[in-house]
């Protein structure tokens, strides 16, 4: 299998609850250095996160996120990720999310932010990069 080979139909075990069934897949052989694309149904919006290969000189593993809704279907995807050893424990590795995109400041595409933002509660350097949109909405 290569890094840009799709997951194949009825991989996903549709009695395991997501992102479990996700995770379970990608701590199994095949996707060490693959490029994960995941996209989170969260009701009104989605929020998306790239789950990055290893970075060549540390070996370590980072994500990208676009937009967290107000579900908590994000931090618990990323704790899953952290429980199976696919990123790092966030207080031991900083910078773990690599970029974190607010697409526009709707509450169902920012309201999640403070959960994933906890995720860090020693402050240390979790998220490298913020981008947002720079306006207002209140």
């Amino acid at each position: 299998m290569s890094d840009l080979d799709p997951v194949p139909a009825g991989t996903l075990d549709p009695a395991v609850p997501a992102p479990g069934a996700l995770v379970q897949l990608l701590a199994s052989p095949g996707y060490e250095t693959a490029l994960v694309y995941v996209l989170l149904n969260v009701g009104d919006g989605d929020s998306q996160v790239l789950l990055l290969p290893p970075d060549r000189r540390t070996g370590a593993r980072r994500v990208v996120v676009v937009d967290v809704a107000t579900t908590k279907k994000v931090p618990a995807l990323l704790r899953e990720l952290h429980a199976v050893g696919l990123l790092a424990d966030p207080a031991g590795s900083p910078r773990q999310v690599r970029l974190l995109v607010a697409t526009h400041p709707h509450l169902d595409h920012i309201g999640g932010m403070v959960d994933l933002l906890d995720l860090d509660p020693q402050d240390a350097g979790f998220v490298e990069e913020i981008w947002d949109p720079g306006f207002f909405f209140p």
